[in-house]
């Protein structure tokens, strides 16, 4: 059955959002997507999806966001240059501004992004697995009832269709012994019909056999 589930998990500084995608499949075909330098993960969270989930195309996405402020990457030669073209652009116009720098900073290019770092300590990684695990099973469970709701649901539509169809049956049933009636009838006057035919068929061969008979002693007289 297909299904779709989010989880968000908040530990130990980390917080973490999962999301889970399942289509219908004959086996078990697993995407797994998580920010780069993260595949320390990537069996221990694969292993997690199959224990709860033996068929379909799974996807799961994974989002992490660290508890403490990441580094952001500034590209300098950038501000560089629009540093320059400002300062060329102030004497020419001879314009009396201070420069913004929070204004540099939202020109496009400047902020390249905010990376997420991987926990440098085995205890740090430990931790974060943690998190990972609540949040994939927290999300896993969610996609189960989901999942049962939906079939819930077909049960509920296949019982309402077989009853339409028993109470269709009972129509047919109940008109039976009309329609064979008729179709007695209908077969009764069909074989009269029939007999009358015949009865003219033979009628006409008679009188043309005594034609034949009549024609055959003038002949001889």
């Amino acid at each position: 059955m297909t299904g779709y589930a989010q989880a968000r998990a908040e530990q130990d500084g980390w917080a973490v959002r999962v999301s889970v995608k399942s289509v219908n499949h004959r086996f078990l075909d697993l995407k797994l997507r998580m920010p780069e330098g993260f595949d320390l993960y990537d069996l221990r969270l694969r292993q997690i999806v199959r224990e709860k989930i033996h068929r379909g195309h799974v996807e799961v996405s994974v989002n992490v966001e660290p508890g403490k402020a990441a580094p952001v990457q500034v590209n300098r030669e950038l501000v560089q240059a629009y540093l320059k073209a400002a300062e060329a652009l102030r004497q020419e116009t001879r314009a009396a501004t201070d420069m913004d720098v929070v204004a540099l900073l939202r020109l496009p290019g400047v902020i390249t992004g905010v990376t997420t770092a991987m926990p440098e300590t085995e205890g740090e990684q430990e931790r974060l697995g943690r998190v990972l695990d609540i949040g994939l099973r927290d999300a896993l469970a969610k996609l189960d009832d989901m999942r049962r709701a939906e079939g819930r649901h077909l049960v509920e539509e296949l019982r309402d269709r077989l009853a339409r169809i028993g109470g269709h049956v009972e129509q047919v049933r109940g008109l039976l012994p009309h329609c064979v009636r008729r179709s007695r009838g209908a077969w009764i006057a069909s074989s009269r019909n029939c007999s009358a035919v015949w009865a003219s068929i033979r009628r006409g061969l008679l009188r043309r056999r005594r034609c034949l008979r009549n024609a055959a002693i003038s002949v001889k007289n």
